[in-house]
């Protein structure tokens, strides 16, 4: 699966809560990126980020792996 890198920059201005009350939140992956899904990019909610999203690398989800 596909998903958006972000810099620590990049998330902290790109995150927080936007249209509809929809909340842009990004995840570490098992290397420290910063991801979130590819979908945000086509969810009219973040339209007014969508040039920002659009210019954010893709990726191969990398998933922690917890052990239990």
């Amino acid at each position: 699966m596909k998903v958006l890198k972000a810099t620590l920059a990049q998330k902290i201005a790109l995150e927080g809560i936007y249209l509809q009350g929809a909340e842009l939140q990004f995840i570490q992956d098992t290397n420290e990126c910063w991801v979130v899904n590819t979908d945000v990019i086509n969810d009219d909610r973040f339209i007014s980020i969508k040039e920002a999203l659009e210019s954010l690398p893709k990726i191969d989800f990398q998933p922690k792996i917890n052990n239990i």
